[in-house]
Order: C-alpha cells, then structure tokens, then sequence
C-alpha cells in the first residue's frame, strides 16, 4: 500500500502541492561503530603512553613512542632483513601528545563517521587500515624520523572522498560535484602546505602516502550506500574474511609490540650446580658457579658515547683480550679481560641493534674467581657465553619512568633476559 501522501498549503494556493513520504519510510544511516571503536582504541593507546610518561599529556619522549610501536625505520629494517614489520601498522593508532590527539580525533569524528556511513563498516575497515598502512610504508622509505598517528589514514579518507564523486559523478549534479572535489582538495593542500613548512614535526610523507593509498583503494570498492541489490554470497565471504583479516592483523600487530617491549630479549644456559644468590631485577642477577666464583650480569642503556668510552677503556687495559662472535648474536662485541691480582674477569657486550633512537644497550658479566680458581671462572664464562642468544633486538629503556614488573625466579625482567636453568643440577 502506497503510504506516501500529497500536502497543500492552503494558505498560499500558488505554491505547488509536496509529495511527502512519511518519516518511517526513510531508512536511517548505519551507526558507524568501526570509528568509534578506532578512536576508543586510540584513546586508549593515548592514556598507557601518558601513563609511561609519568602523566605528561603534552608530548612523549621518543623512548615511549618506540616502546609502544611507533615507526622506528631502524627497528624495522635491521642489517637489510625486515624485522619489526608491525610497526607499519601500530602508529595509525599513536599519537604523540594530547594536541595531535585531539586534532586527529576531531577529524576522526567528522570525516570517519561520514565515510563510514557511506562506504559500509567493513569497506571502511579496510580502506581505513589500508590507507594508514600506505602512509607508513612511504614515511619509511621518504624519512629517516620516528613518527606516529592517525594522519596517514584520515588523508586516505579524504583520497577516498575525492574519488568518489569523480568515479560516480552521473550520480551527483555537475556544480555538485565540483564543489566536493574543490573542498576536499582545498582541504589536502592547505594540510599538505602546513606540513612542508612544519618539517621535523608533520610527517607529510605519511600524509601523501595515505592519501594516494586511500585514492588508489576507492577505485575498487564500491560504497554500500550505492548498492541497490544484495551482493553475491562470494562476494560477501571475501568481504567478511577480508575484515576479519583486518582486525586480526591488528591484534596480531599488537601481541608482537607487547612481545617485545615487555618479554626477555636474550637469554643463556647456566652451568650444572648454579645456584642464585640475589633475586633477579629488570637490571640483571647474580648467582653462584660450582667453581666458587660469584657471576653477575647487568643490562642496561646507555648514550652511544657513553657506551663507546666504555668499551675503549677496556681495550687500553693491558690485559689478556679478545673479539669473539657467538652464533645467534646479532651484535659485534664481546670483549673478554682477566686481572690476576683480583681474579675478576670483564665481559661487554653492544648488540648492534641495540642502536636504537636514544642509546645503546650494554650487558656486562663479572666473575669474582675464589683465589686461584681464575683459569676455571674463565672457563664457566666461556661456556655460559656460548649460550648467549640474542632472542630480537633490545626494547626502549623505561625503568626511571615505568615501575617493573614482579621479577620471576627463572624469566628474565621486563627489560631483562632469560636465564635457562640446567636440569638435573
């Protein structure tokens, strides 16, 4: 039954008659949840790092971004292998202070919603990710700087915007058309101007990236609002499994920073008849050999210079010494040293991807020998050296700004190693 009804205004009889459709005949917009899920995800995000910064909103230091999984070209790429490959994910939802939250959550609410709603959840899922992704690949390979943030995405969007009336413009009237395009263009320039004039604080790089991706991805799907028809049931498959795909990308992405960034990133198998003296730290442990002699080791990071006159000091000591490359550590030092007199032997170890933004990681081992046992505590060194691993590169050093976690008898701290215990000792 036709509910629609024909109106007139009495009052003004030259005024042609208005078709009206009553209100419950209008379908209304879908609720775009997708956006507000990815801004409750960066929100939170935004509140962990405040709270790894001691509570200070206004920016966070670089040890933070790196820690939480920003784009660190150096972590990405080590010795020409691809490593941390989720950080070409993580930074869209990363924001470096309460300001650059606030302005990309405000663009989020505005343009996002309104994408959303016009793409489809799913689809906007995909072009959101996808056009973060192309920022962050073209912010790795056009700049050497840390970065992070939703940006690279939300300029996708606007790609995206400036596609679509372009690729269905019979659907819109000529002067409308123009006028969106005008918009949305008169939009990324004034943006893209900003950021050439801001360099070493806007990533433009990320920008142009997002926005050529997010032009690139809406050549190839179609907005749901324009779907007069029920897709096909393959195409609905490979739209949810594309989707599901996303969001498990996300999490995996995730899991993988958390890995890192709190889990052990080396460890060494102990002499049979081991026994710990000292309660392990984030900083290292110490434990007793059956020889007698007393082992500790300390992780630690410091400045590269630091580090440098460190291991210098150690080379001018005209001591017995030697380079030795373990298999499976990535790093290129190990210096070994004994001191009759006082039957300590010295290690320093600098992976080099420990080279981060900030500092260089030095784990160091002493050995206290018992009188004349010197030749023996070298030997358990050597040995215990041998089993040095290096499980991935070294995370961020947070210890005077995060309290550590409870230290566990046999895994290592939050910045610490592992230290494998032999059975049967």
């Amino acid at each position: 039954m036709d509910k629609t009804r024909t109106e007139y205004d009495f009052d003004n009889p030259n005024v042609q008659p208005e078709l009206v459709v009553p209100e419950e005949e209008y379908e209304p917009l879908p609720t775009p949840y997708v956006s507000y899920i990815m801004l409750t995800i960066m929100g939170i995000l935004f509140l962990a790092m405040a709270y790894a910064s001691a509570w200070h909103f206004d920016s966070f230091t670089n040890e933070v971004a790196d820690a939480f999984g920003a784009k660190v070209n150096s972590r990405i790429l080590v010795q020409g292998h691809l490593d941390q490959w989720w950080r070409f994910v993580l930074p869209i939802f990363l924001h470096g202070g309460a300001m650059h939250l606030a302005v990309n959550g405000y663009s989020m609410v505005l343009l996002g919603r309104q994408m959303e709603q016009i793409y489809g959840s799913r689809k906007f899922l995909l072009l959101f990710l996808l056009a973060g992704i192309a920022g962050t690949v073209a912010s790795f390979r056009f700049s050497v700087a840390p970065s992070l943030g939703a940006s690279g995405a939300l300029f996708g969007l606007v790609g995206a915007g400036i596609v679509f009336p372009l690729r269905f413009g019979s659907l819109l009237a000529p002067e409308q058309r123009k006028q969106i395009v005008k918009q949305l263009v008169q939009v990324a320039a004034v943006n893209l101007v900003i950021g050439f004039f801001a360099r070493g604080y806007v990533d433009n790089a990320a920008h142009v990236g997002g926005l050529i991706g997010g032009a690139v991805i809406a050549l190839f799907i179609r907005p749901d609002v324009l779907t007069v028809t029920e897709a096909s049931p393959f195409r609905l498959v490979c739209l949810n499994v594309m989707t599901a795909c996303a969001a498990m990308l996300i999490v995996v992405c995730a899991y993988r920073q958390a890995t890192w960034a709190r889990g052990p990133w080396w460890k060494l198998d102990l002499p049979a008849g081991t026994v710990e003296v000292a309660k392990r730290t984030q900083f290292g442990g110490e434990w007793k050999l059956k020889s007698g002699a007393m082992l500790s080791i300390t992780d630690s990071v410091h400045t590269p210079g630091i580090a440098g006159n460190a291991l210098g000091f150690l080379l001018s000591r005209d001591v017995p010494g030697q380079f030795v490359q373990f298999k499976g550590v990535k790093g290129r030092v190990v210096f070994l040293s004994g001191e009759p007199k006082s039957a300590i032997v010295s290690v320093l170890l600098v992976p080099d991807t420990a080279s981060g933004p900030t500092g260089t990681r030095m784990l160091v081992m002493d050995v206290v020998a018992e009188n004349g046992k010197l030749q023996q505590a070298q030997t358990d060194l050597t040995a215990i050296l041998k089993s040095f691993r290096v499980l991935h590169s070294p995370p961020p050093d947070l210890h005077p700004i995060l309290p550590p976690p409870a230290p566990a008898p046999v895994s290592g701290g939050r910045k610490g190693g592992r230290v494998v215990r032999p059975t049967g000792a």
